[in-house]
């Protein structure tokens, strides 16, 4: 939805207008990039979606961390490597000073000690810029339900990071309590929130 159109629907007495939107089940959307050639990308992506829309945008992780804070999102879609304070860092941030909102990483790094790290840190979601459209909206609708989600291009990778022996794994990883890890293999598998949640 263009930002323009939901500020208009919000200002309006009721919820339910004469368009048929219902602003409650509208998500919002922090856009977070140093590329600005990616944040509209990202915001033509977003823009046609009648159940998301781009807020605001931010071209660092300072930034991000002060926008995420006066606008609380319901989602930030951020890239890892910035000034002024990278995605891990501002996923950290976010998610102590704002833990209700969820934090999709959007970028180009395939290394799993990124996706392990942001994951610790409270990252819901981790997707590669070369996935297919449709795939990053995947991305934030699933974490909108409450899910996890990985590129599967990346869960091989993950699931072997977590089969490997506690000894032997990254100290964040070994950190993670048996409940988490378990979570994460699921994640991996491909398993949904929905499916993850009746195993448990």
């Amino acid at each position: 939805m263009v930002r323009e159109q939901y500020e208009r629907l919000v200002k309006q007495p009721i919820a339910q207008n004469e368009e048929g939107f219902d602003v409650k089940n509208i998500a919002r959307i922090l856009v977070v990039d140093d590329h600005a050639m990616i944040r509209q990308g990202l915001v033509a992506l977003i823009e046609p979606q009648k159940d998301m829309v781009v807020v605001e945008e931010a071209d660092s992780g300072k930034s991000a961390c002060q926008k995420a804070r006066r606008l609380l999102p319901d989602v930030v879609v951020m890239d890892i490597s910035m000034e002024e304070g990278t995605g891990i860092q501002a996923t950290e941030q976010i998610k102590r000073e704002c833990p209700q909102v969820k934090v999709v990483i959007f970028t180009i790094h395939e290394d799993r000690g990124y996706l392990q790290e942001l994951f610790q840190v409270g990252a819901s979601g981790y997707i590669l810029k070369s996935s297919p459209a449709e795939e990053v909206l995947t991305a934030i609708r699933s974490t909108l339900k409450g899910g996890t989600y990985v590129d599967p291009r990346l869960r091989d990778s993950l699931l072997d990071l977590l089969r490997r022996p506690a000894q032997e794994a990254a100290p964040r990883v070994a950190a993670l309590s048996e409940r988490e890890q378990m979570v994460l293999k699921q994640v991996a598998r491909g398993y949904v929130s929905k499916e993850i949640a009746a195993q448990l």
